[in-house]
């Protein structure tokens, strides 16, 4: 059974029992936590998938999804990219204040905008240890695929089932947040030479990655509650990237991208990329408020893939037996459109 074929099969299997079971994605994921062969099979699929397929067919290195999160951590935080936003909003929040007919101690605009961003750039220094690394969680990671950039990089790699010892075992969905702790001058750096890791500390990471890891989830309240740990994970201005495949063309699903964008904001994010590569959406939300909604029942419904209402027959991938059958029903055409594993990733068409 080719690589492609196994993570499909796993994905159309999770969809399967989330519609035969009414929705109760917990039970479901628990379920799916236990079955060590499958989640074998599907980490050595992801991997080789990733480091010869995708890498063959790749066009160019900027298309390269994570090439693409590299140049945009770095355009934000070394070379004055979060500058820029904290700028442009410094504008906005001055000219709020005078037509609401707020006192604004100082008249200059661009005296009030210097300062407030000097501010914010003052507590970002403060985030940084003394190798000024990015301090990164890269969640669903499978083989580390940052590791070749540890020199910028404070890598804290996780997955529910590694495809590689650099990588931690860990449940993102029910991890345990800590907050963290208050005492100055403290490395708070994880154990990253953990096998399992149970819980992270709150507002310790500069970047929050969710490389190909939303799709897998067969419940949008699942996706939902993994961006809600990220919000609580991330410094304030930290990175939230999400790469999510799409082999379609850009407008097709549009609503998608759209909808996503409402429920990721209304944690407390502001979208500030977007790119469309050929068969992936590339997105980056930054952390702008500790304040979130957190309203579930009104934007998880948000956070759905085009696999979550088109149902019809097709070969599920029994991996117990590495064999077929045809009890799994979900929509073929949404399937090849949305999660065309062979032809994953990446040449760059647009960006917005």
């Amino acid at each position: 059974m080719d690589a492609a074929s196994i993570v499909k099969g796993v994905h159309a299997s999770l969809r399967q029992r989330l519609h035969e079971g009414d929705g109760d994605y917990t039970n479901i994921w628990q379920h799916h936590c236990k079955q060590g062969d499958v989640l074998q099979k599907y980490a050595a699929a992801m991997h080789q998938l990733a480091v010869e397929d995708w890498q063959r067919s790749a066009n160019a290195q900027k298309g390269d999804r994570i090439i693409w999160c590299k140049n945009i951590i770095l355009e934000f935080y070394f070379n004055n990219g979060l500058e820029k936003i904290l700028s442009k909003e410094a504008r906005r929040l001055y000219h709020e204040h005078l037509e609401n007919g707020k006192e604004m101690k100082i008249c200059n605009k661009e005296i009030v905008v210097s300062d407030l961003v000097a501010k914010q750039r003052e507590l970002m220094r403060k985030s940084f240890a003394k190798d000024n690394k990015i301090k990164l969680l890269d969640v669903g990671s499978c083989y580390n695929p940052f590791a070749e950039f540890s020199a910028i990089f404070e890598i804290t790699a996780v997955d529910l089932y590694p495809a590689k010892e650099s990588v931690i075992q860990c449940d993102f969905l029910n991890v345990v947040i800590k907050d963290a702790e208050l005492s100055e001058g403290v490395d708070s750096k994880p154990p990253v030479k953990l096998l399992q890791l149970n819980q992270l500390e709150a507002e310790y990471y500069h970047v929050v990655v969710f490389c190909l890891l939303l799709s897998y989830f067969p419940s949008p309240f699942q996706r939902w509650k993994c961006c809600i740990h990220a919000h609580q994970l991330l410094i304030n201005n930290g990175l939230l990237l999400i790469i999510t495949p799409d082999s379609s063309h850009q407008n097709r699903n549009s609503k998608m991208v759209k909808s996503w964008k409402e429920a990721i904001e209304s944690i407390g994010f502001i979208r500030c990329k977007y790119a469309k590569l050929d068969h992936l959406h590339c997105m980056a939300f930054r952390k702008s408020c500790n304040d979130t909604k957190n309203d579930a029942n009104d934007f998880a419904p948000l956070m759905y893939i085009p696999q979550d209402f088109n149902f019809t027959e097709i070969q599920s991938i029994d991996l117990d037996n590495s064999q077929c059958s045809h009890s799994t029903k979900i929509d073929q055409d949404s399937i090849s459109n949305n999660l065309d594993l062979n032809e994953l990733p990446f040449a760059v068409q647009s960006d917005m």
